[in-house]
């Protein structure tokens, strides 16, 4: 059992609720949440931190809740990312605290002091070109290379899947796809759109999120400069010649792998021009992956 949330009225304070989703990973985890209680902001900004634990059998939630006993966490066994965020959202929801945004952090990125301040003050830069709220990027370096690793992409052109990494630099950038590794939701998002479609088990839910953030007229901004560190983890989206043809379905169907149904559906929403080629293209890389690695090179 997770913590108890009480109807809470926090006045004259702007309340953020950070979302996170863990699975056996307690040191991330508990350096994550402390970078986040690390941040420096305005002494009226007040931060409630979420955590949906997937299952861990690490001792992640006894961790946390031995080491900061203000988290709020529940523990929802066999969740992946996707909906672990879905239940975090739903616990910040429920009370009776008013949020102005909803600050989604992966619980493996390293979170640098200035970065909630830094999206904050996209906020005020929103509101001034555009008239509203929005989502607001957090750009990434990988903790080796110090790369590139998560942030925004721009679309070539709305419809199409070809699209171009936003690298951060000194101004705000458009983006239409995210990552939420780091990210802040304009409660006028929130109350627009909701939160992550229930479609998606794993990934794919932050570009589709960030996706419809756009298409309803919502700025979604990368901010300048980088914000954190994460390792790119994501590797090849396919599964090696050499395996079985057994293996390679199974990846193809699985949320941690292709993700079959949930990545065609995502197709289908956004890119439906481009569902049949998206198709052959996922039975590619499962039936014939030699030629796949042929086709994309």
């Amino acid at each position: 059992m997770g913590i108890t949330i009480k109807n809470i009225k926090v006045l004259n304070m702007m309340n953020i609720a950070t979302l996170i989703t863990c699975f056996n990973r307690k040191e991330k985890t508990l350096r994550c949440i402390s970078d986040i209680k690390s941040s420096i902001v305005h002494e009226d900004v007040r931060i409630d931190i979420y955590v949906v634990d997937g299952g861990s059998k690490d001792g992640t939630m006894d961790a946390i809740k031995q080491t900061y006993p203000d988290v709020f966490i529940r523990q929802e066994d066999g969740l992946f990312w996707a909906g672990g965020m879905r239940a975090a959202w739903q616990m910040a929801t429920e009370g009776d605290v008013e949020y102005a945004f909803f600050w989604l952090v992966n619980d493996d990125t390293l979170i640098y002091q200035d970065t909630l301040q830094k999206l904050l003050d996209a906020d005020v830069y929103a509101h001034d070109k555009y008239g509203k709220g929005g989502l607001y990027v957090g750009s990434t370096t990988a903790i080796v290379s110090k790369r590139f690793s998560y942030g925004g992409r721009k679309l070539h052109k709305w419809g199409h899947q070809s699209s171009s990494v936003i690298l951060p630099d000194g101004d705000y950038h458009e983006c239409d796809m995210a990552n939420a590794n780091i990210l802040l939701v304009s409660s006028e998002v929130f109350k627009s759109i909701g939160g992550f479609c229930t479609i998606y088990t794993h990934g794919i839910a932050d570009y589709d999120y960030s996706l419809r953030a756009v298409r309803a007229g919502f700025p979604v901004l990368v901010v300048p400069g980088y914000c954190g560190e994460c390792e790119d983890d994501h590797g090849n989206n396919w599964v090696s010649p050499k395996s079985d043809l057994k293996e390679r379905i199974n990846y193809l169907k699985s949320p941690k792998g292709l993700a079959y149904k949930e990545y065609l559906y995502y197709i289908r929403e956004f890119f439906p021009k481009e569902y049949v080629s998206s198709w052959f293209k996922l039975w590619l890389k499962t039936i014939r992956p030699q030629l796949w690695e042929r086709y994309k090179s």
